[in-house]
């Protein structure tokens, strides 16, 4: 029996059933059910092949005839089919709406009076596997570009919009090293003993790198903003790697300061 289990769901409110996640030997994860407050069964997480359909029971909620169904869930994680079967008509079907239960078990819940339950394994398909994979990395891809548009930053990354503690002030410079703004930006920083951090251009510190190193000698912080001010949302991820690549080879060459920062351009 596992132990120290403890309360984990509420969708079987007011049915005789209840589910409790605990741990069983080896500090397995493992699921308990139990009717009417007595253990009918325990399910243990294990690496062997599962066995779909652990157990399903009748019962009455509110005085509805209901039935519950679980198992474990498939290698792939994917939910299982649940069809009851019965009802007025012996040839009624119910699709189960199914839940997943501590990452192996799953449970389904229906009401009405059934007398057996089907369960398939619906693996997914290599289509569904290729657009999940796409959309992923779209996402991963978009996702520092989408900071650079400024009410997403705000509400999504407030610390990279500049809400922090309150008397703190940081300042950073983009586009640069540019020697027509650059000097005079270092001159007034040395002058108040104030540091800053320094968002890179590769292009520009390739044409600009005794500015570059004068930069990093003066103990400011040394970022990457690209190699060309392009916004990411408008290239491809090995367009993007490799802008991201020659600019961070360029920085460390120039300055001998490995960037810990990356800010994308904000114009698309």
């Amino acid at each position: 029996m596992a132990t120290g289990a403890a309360p984990v769901e509420q969708c079987l409110t007011g049915t005789p059933w209840a589910i409790r996640l605990g741990q069983a030997a080896a500090k397995r994860p493992a699921l308990e059910m139990y009717e009417a407050e007595t253990l009918v069964d325990v399910v243990v997480r294990s690496s062997v092949a599962p066995q779909m359909l652990r157990g399903a029971r009748r019962g009455v909620s509110r005085g509805r005839p209901c039935a519950i169904a679980w198992g474990r869930l498939p290698a792939d994680s994917t939910l299982p089919v649940v069809l009851f079967t019965g009802g007025r008509w012996a040839g009624r079907k119910q699709r189960a709406e199914v839940i997943a239960i501590g990452g192996f078990c799953w449970l389904a819940v229906a009401y009405g009076r059934f007398t057996t339950v089907g369960v398939e394994h619906v693996p997914m398909s290599a289509t569904r596997l290729a657009v999940t994979a796409a959309g992923v990395l779209a996402a991963a891809h978009a996702a520092p570009a989408v900071t650079s548009i400024g009410p997403l930053r705000r509400r999504l990354f407030p610390g990279l919009a500049g809400v922090g503690e309150p008397g703190h002030v940081a300042l950073t410079f983009d586009d640069g090293p540019d020697p027509r703004s650059t000097p005079a930006f270092l001159a007034a920083l040395r002058e108040y003993e104030v540091k800053a951090t320094f968002f890179l251009l590769g292009r520009m510190l390739k044409a600009a790198p005794d500015l570059g190193r004068e930069l990093a000698e003066s103990g400011h912080e040394i970022a990457v903003h690209g190699w060309e001010h392009r916004c990411m949302l408008l290239r491809g991820p090995a367009a993007t790697y490799d802008d991201l690549a020659r600019a961070m080879e360029s920085i460390v060459q120039v300055t001998g300061t490995a960037p810990r920062r990356y800010r994308p351009p904000t114009v698309c």
